[in-house]
């Protein structure tokens, strides 16, 4: 709280840690209930600012308007403790975030799942189990969020940190098929003239257009303000991907790094924190010979 004086009253209202700031050409001073210097409630610093140091009672004398304070000061309250997860924006939350934005794509038309099992490798990316699970009919042109690694200073409790996550955004569709299994770029002999190189353009700028609408929608959304963002510390990568899975799907991978605040909670534990108690520092396993 802010220092509050009522000059009618001649009393003063603060929290320790509280400073203030007098008037120019106040000679001011801090002194006990009974007038004696000095008293440990508050001080006033070298450059003239009254300090609030501990709860308690003092007067406040200012020469310079030949008037005393009565001040008190009071604990101040302790920062709130939020319970709960220590990630409340997390994977389910990216999921949502990318899939509005896909659901309104012309090309990929919501198309959308998340892929489980593919362990980092962009050449294993279970295809095949991720789009049969799609509740659409068609199942290409379509995109593919991997969760990669996290990163940031998770074990600080300060709201303001940061949670880094790489994300793979995989565009794939049939270089030769279309979605609705029609050849694609037909020729005179009815085979397909659409390269693989082609597809890798077609689902580049499905990849590029996505991460453009996804930044701008996220920039214009007042409550994401400070809170989310796209990273711009990393430059977005663009990997091809060729012929995978039964189908024979190709497109990119754009990686990209979706950046979060994370709040100071201590998730499960919030309601037994004060319990803890940890052992004396000891050697557990002395050194022995007999190993």
């Amino acid at each position: 709280m802010a220092v509050v004086g009522d000059p009618l009253n001649g009393t003063i209202t603060a929290l320790v840690g509280d400073t203030y700031q007098f008037p120019n050409q106040t000679n001011a001073s801090c002194v006990d209930m009974n007038g004696h210097s000095p008293t440990t409630v508050a001080t006033i610093t070298l450059n003239g600012y009254m300090e609030c140091l501990e709860v308690g009672e003092c007067l406040v004398l200012l020469a310079g308007f030949n008037s005393q304070y009565h001040m008190t000061v009071l604990a101040a309250p302790p920062p709130p403790v939020i319970d709960g997860p220590t990630d409340t924006l997390g994977y389910p939350f990216i999921k949502s975030v990318c899939k509005a934005i896909l659901d309104k794509s012309v090309i990929i038309q919501g198309r959308f799942a998340v892929g489980t099992h593919w362990g980092g490798d962009l050449n294993n990316l279970n295809i095949d189990d991720v789009v049969n699970a799609l509740p659409a009919k068609q199942k290409y042109p379509c995109a593919i969020m991997y969760l990669a690694v996290s990163t940031g200073e998770v074990q600080q409790t300060n709201p303001s940190r940061f949670l880094h996550r790489e994300v793979y955004m995989a565009f794939l569709a049939g270089a030769k098929v279309t979605g609705q299994n029609a050849i694609s770029k037909p020729g005179d002999n009815l085979q397909s003239n659409h390269t693989i190189m082609e597809t890798w353009h077609d689902m580049e700028r499905c990849a590029i257009g996505f991460l453009r609408t996804l930044e701008y929608s996220i920039d214009n959304v007042p409550a994401y303000a400070n809170s989310i963002h796209i990273s711009q510390n990393e430059i977005p990568q663009i990997q091809t991907i060729t012929e995978l899975g039964n189908d024979k799907v190709s497109g990119v991978a754009i990686k990209f790094t979706f950046s979060q605040t994370t709040n100071c909670g201590f998730g499960d534990y919030a309601d037994t924190l004060q319990t803890i108690v940890l052992p004396d520092i000891t050697d557990t396993h002395p050194l022995h010979k007999d190993m």
